[in-house]
C-alpha cells in the first residue's frame, strides 16, 4: 500500500512542477515523460540499496524533500488568478478511453497479479533476487537461467526494489504501481505530439490517433505488464521529443531526445537496436541536408549540426554508461551470440524449440535458407490479417505511406528510415536465430512489430496533416459536419475497450488468463529448505511451467536440470515415487511433504537418469 501512496505523491508533485514551470504548449509531452523519470529515480534508488546498502527510504526521503522544496521556492502566480478554459469534447473522449483502459488493467491485475509469464519470470523474478537474495543477489543474472533472459537490462527490476522495500517482495500492487501509469504517459505523449502539429485539426490527425488507440493488442500488452508495451511507449516518446527538438531548435530538447533513445536500451535488448537505428538515421539525414525545421525560423536561431550531436550525446551518456556497466560486470552471454547454455537447458525442457547450439558466426549461412524467409513472410501475413489484435494498426502503415507517395506535396518523414533499420534488424534476428524458426517467429513477431508500429503510424499520419491550406481553417471555422466527423472518428477506439472487455468475459485467447500457483513457496518454507546457490531440480515430467514456478519460489537458489549439485529439489506425484528416486540415485532425503522434498547428495558423481536418456537420444 505504501508503494501506491508513494506513486500518487510523486505524480502529483512532478505534475505540479510541470504545470508551473513548463510552457503550456509542451505540458503533454512533459507529463507523458514522467513515468520514465519515476522509473529511473526508483532504479537509481534500488541500485544504491543493492550496491551500497543505502536504505531506499533514505533516498526516497531526499528525493521528495528536494521536489517539495523546488515547488515551494518557485515564485508563481496564485493559482486562483489562473483561468481555466472548459475542456473540449476531444478531452472528454480521450479521458473516457483512459479511464476505461485503467479499468481493464485493474481487472486483469486481479486475475493475474504478476502479469503473464513474460514479466513474471523475467524482470519480476530478477527483482526478487535483488530484494530477497542477500549476498546471492547476483544469482539473478546466472547463465543457468539462460531461458529466462538474464542478459536483459535490469532497469525495471531495480525500480521495484525501493517499492518492495516498503511493501515486501510479495506485493503485486507495487508491480502495478510501476507499470500502469505508463499507459497514461503513452496517451499524453501521443496527444502531445498531435498538439505540436500546426494543422492538428486535419482529419488525418484524428484518424492517426484513433488507429493507434483502437489497437486491442496494445491494451493487452499494457494490462499484462509487458515490457514490450514499455519499449513501444519509449520509442514513441523519443520520436515525439525529436519532433519537438527539430521544430523548436531546442538544445534541451535534443538532450531529452538522446536520453530517451538510450533509455530504450535499458528496457529490453531490442531497445539497443533502436539506439543504432535512430542515431544512424540522424547522422545520415544531416549529411544529406534533409535536416530542416518544420516552420520558418530565424537562421541565427538554428542549431548547428555539431550542437545537435553534442546535445544528443550528452543525453545518451548516463543511460548508456549504466548499460555498458551492466553488460560488462553482470550480464551473461546473449543467447543469440552464444546459445550453448540455453541449448543445454532446453534439451531437458523443450528439445523441440532449440535447433542450433553454435555461435553466431557459424550460423551466418542460415540467411541463405529460403525456407526461413518463406516462414517469416507467412507469419507476417498471419499477423497482418489478425484484425482483432494488431492487424489494423500494422496495415495502416503501408496505406498511409501510399497516401504520402501519392500526395507529393506532403513532407516525407525522414526518420522513417530508423523504423526501416529496426525492422531489418528484427528480420536478421529471425534468420540467424538458434531456436526453432517457426516457434521463434510465431511466438514473438506481433510483439516486435508493436514496438515500432505506433511510432511509424504517427510519423506518417501526422506528416499528412501538413498542407498548403492556411491554418485559419481551424476547428472553430470548420463546418459542423466536419467537426462531427472528426469526433466520431476519435470515438471509435471506445469500441476497442468494449471488445477487450468482452474477450476477458468470454475467456478468449490471449485474454484467457490462468493465475500461476504460488503455493510452492510456503511448502518449501515448511520443509526448511536451506538457502544454497544452486540445486538440482528433478520431476517425473519436465515442463517449463513447473520449473519456472519452482524457481520463483526457491530463490535465491538457482535451479539446474542438467547437472548434479550437492542439493536436490524433487517433485513427484506421490511420496513413494520421491523416496524410490532418492534411494536409487544416491540422494539422502532430508524433508518432504507428499511428493515434494529436498535431499543432499551422497555420491557427488551419482546418476541423473533423465540426462542419461538425453545422451542416449543424442548418440553421445
Amino acid at each position: 500500500m505504501y508503494s501506491f501512496i508513494l506513486t500518487l505523491l510523486f505524480y502529483f508533485i512532478a505534475g505540479l512542477i510541470v504545470f508551473r514551470c513548463v510552457p503550456k504548449q509542451f505540458h503533454l509531452l512533459a507529463w507523458g515523460s514522467l513515468p520514465i523519470i519515476w522509473t529511473s529515480l526508483l532504479a537509481l534508488t534500488g541500485l544504491f540499496e543493492t550496491l551500497l546498502s543505502l536504505p531506499s527510504i533514505i533516498s526516497l526521503l531526499i528525493l521528495f524533500c528536494g521536489l517539495s522544496f523546488f515547488v515551494l521556492r518557485k515564485d508563481q502566480n496564485d493559482l486562483r488568478t489562473i483561468s481555466f478554459a472548459p475542456p473540449a469534447v476531444t478531452f472528454w473522449i480521450l479521458l473516457t478511453f483512459l479511464l476505461g483502459e485503467f479499468l481493464i488493467a485493474i481487472q486483469v491485475h486481479l486475475l493475474v497479479p504478476w502479469g503473464s509469464w513474460d514479466p513474471m519470470f523475467t524482470w519480476v523474478l530478477r527483482a526478487r533476487f535483488l530484494v530477497d537474495g542477500g549476498d546471492l543477489w547476483t544469482q539473478g543474472f546466472s547463465n543457468d537461467l539462460a531461458l529466462l533472459h538474464p542478459d536483459y537490462p535490469p532497469l525495471f527490476s531495480w525500480a521495484l526494489v525501493p517499492l518492495w522495500s516498503l511493501d515486501g517482495s510479495r506485493s503485486a500492487l507495487a508491480v502495478a504501481c510501476l507499470t500502469i501509469p505508463f499507459f497514461a504517459g503513452w496517451m499524453s505523449i501521443l496527444t502531445g505530439w498531435w498538439c505540436l502539429i500546426e494543422t492538428r485539426n486535419s482529419l488525418w490527425g484524428y484518424l492517426t490517433v484513433a488507429i493507434i488507440l483502437g489497437t486491442p493488442f496494445l491494451v493487452y500488452l499494457h494490462a499484462i505488464k509487458s515490457l514490450d508495451f514499455i519499449l513501444s511507449y519509449t520509442i514513441l516518446t523519443s520520436l515525439a521529443w525529436y519532433h519537438f527538438a527539430k521544430k523548436e531548435q531546442s538544445r534541451s530538447g535534443w538532450m531529452i531526445c538522446g536520453f530517451l533513445v538510450a533509455w530504450a536500451a535499458l528496457v529490453k535488448n531490442e531497445g539497443q537496436l533502436w539506439v543504432v537505428s535512430f542515431f544512424g538515421t540522424l547522422m545520415l539525414l544531416q549529411s544529406l541536408h534533409f535536416f530542416k525545421p518544420y516552420r520558418k525560423v530565424n537562421t541565427n536561431s538554428q542549431l548547428s549540426r555539431k550542437s545537435i550531436l553534442f546535445a544528443s550525446v550528452q543525453g545518451v551518456f548516463i543511460p548508456l554508461s549504466f548499460l555498458i556497466w551492466f553488460k560488462i560486470s553482470l550480464a551473461p552471454p546473449n543467447d543469440l551470440f552464444e546459445p550453448q547454455r540455453a541449448f543445454e537447458i532446453s534439451q531437458v525442457l523443450q528439445p523441440e524449440v532449440f535447433f542450433n547450439s553454435f555461435s553466431l558466426l557459424v550460423r551466418l549461412d542460415q540467411v541463405e535458407e529460403w525456407e526461413r524467409h518463406r516462414l517469416i513472410l507467412n507469419n507476417l501475413w498471419n499477423v497482418l490479417s489478425n484484425w482483432k489484435a494488431e492487424g489494423l494498426l500494422l496495415c495502416s502503415v503501408p496505406v498511409l505511406l501510399l497516401f504520402i507517395l501519392l500526395l507529393r506535396k506532403k513532407p516525407f518523414p525522414g526518420m522513417h528510415l530508423a523504423i526501416g533499420i529496426q525492422l531489418t534488424g528484427y528480420y536478421l534476428v529471425y534468420l540467424l536465430t538458434p531456436y526453432n524458426p517457426y516457434w521463434h517467429v510465431s511466438s514473438s513477431m506481433n510483439r516486435l512489430l508493436i514496438h515500432i508500429a505506433p511510432a511509424a503510424v504517427c510519423l506518417l499520419g501526422f506528416s499528412l496533416c501538413y498542407s498548403p491550406v492556411d491554418s485559419a481553417n481551424s476547428k472553430q471555422n470548420a463546418p459542423e459536419y466536419a467537426r462531427f466527423l472528426r469526433l466520431t472518428v476519435l470515438s471509435l477506439p471506445l469500441v476497442c475497450l468494449l471488445f477487450c472487455y468482452s474477450q476477458i468475459r468470454s475467456n478468449t485467447f490471449p485474454w484467457d488468463f490462468q493465475s500461476e500457483p504460488l503455493n510452492r513457496e510456503e511448502q518449501l518454507a515448511s520443509l526448511e529448505f536451506p538457502p544454497v546457490s544452486h540445486a538440482t531440480f528433478v520431476t517425473n515430467q519436465f515442463e517449463p511451467a513447473m520449473l519456472y514456478q519452482m524457481q520463483f519460489a526457491v530463490l535465491p537458489t538457482v535451479l539446474v536440470v542438467d547437472r548434479r549439485e550437492k542439493t536436490l529439489i524433487a517433485s513427484f506425484p506421490t511420496e513413494e515415487e520421491l523416496k524410490t528416486y532418492c534411494q536409487r540415485n544416491g540422494w539422502n532425503l532430508k524433508q518432504n511433504r507428499a511428493g515434494l522434498g529436498w535431499a543432499e547428495s551422497i555420491t557427488p558423481d551419482g546418476p541423473l537418469p533423465h540426462m542419461d536418456q538425453i545422451r542416449q537420444r543424442n548418440g553421445m
